[in-house]
């Protein structure tokens, strides 16, 4: 094992776990002197033993083994539960592609309603205006709001810049329909018929004379929307050991 250099003199003394070269010591007596020689050999050893781990066997002997040093392992990033991923996922789905917004139809009139908002707040009905004062920028949505029961949402209000932006946006359709709930207005082929509503068979329905293919099965609705669409219903539970008896 190699122990490292004397700080008093620039040698390098090496131990071993047994024997130790007494031929290298007895030279180096020669120019040391013996005295030197033991000072720093026996320093050098408490280091050594320091650094080093010491086994005591039956016997008393003592045993000077080098420490294993271990190596560091290797930096890794931390993973990224995919449950989380995959929990989230599945909240988007259910809640569908389409924003929770309010249906809005732009009136007949809503060019001369605006005209008439511009020129109280904005002083002006030149739709090059640039809405750079806040406070009139908010004032000025605000009581567009208040005509029209319509708000900008802020995902669109950093684009509104000028007088004539407010007047597109309040022009334009939101239609909050599913492409499934626009196809009841179009004309469609007369060979293709599209069932629009669920077909729901409770246990009390007259479909099927009464009988249900699901008997003692309650049909729960879990979606947040289509339960105000379609009420789910509870089956009474039959105790089939008092049916047996009766039976019997």
């Amino acid at each position: 094992a190699l122990i490292g250099p004397f700080q008093s003199r620039d040698l390098i003394f090496f131990f071993f776990t047994d024997v130790i070269n007494m031929a290298a010591c007895t030279k180096l007596s020669t120019f040391l002197g013996k005295s030197e020689i033991n000072r720093l050999f026996f320093n050098n050893l408490n280091i050594f033993q320091q650094q080093t781990r010491t086994n005591v066997n039956c016997l008393g002997e003592k045993r000077v083994s080098v420490p294993n040093f271990k190596r560091k392992k290797p930096l890794i990033p931390p993973r990224v539960n995919d449950k989380i991923i995959w929990r989230d996922a599945d909240a988007v789905r259910d809640r569908g592609f389409l924003r929770p917004q309010k249906e809005y139809i732009p009136p007949s009139d809503v060019e001369a309603r605006l005209n008439h908002v511009f020129q109280q707040v904005a002083g002006t009905t030149d739709r090059s205006t640039q809405l750079t004062d806040a406070a009139v920028k908010y004032n000025l949505l605000d009581s567009c709001y208040e005509e029209f029961a319509h708000k900008i949402p802020n995902s669109v209000l950093h684009k509104i810049n000028t007088l004539d932006d407010v007047y597109h946006f309040y022009q334009t359709l939101v239609d909050v329909r599913t492409p499934l709930e626009a196809m009841k207005t179009r004309d469609l082929p007369p060979n293709l018929h599209i069932l629009y509503e669920y077909h729901r068979f409770a246990d009390d329905s007259s479909h099927f004379n009464g009988v249900t293919a699901f008997p003692e099965n309650s049909n729960v609705v879990t979606g947040l929307k289509t339960k105000k669409k379609y009420a789910g219903f509870e089956a009474p539970r039959v105790n089939k050991e008092f049916d047996d008896e009766l039976k019997l």
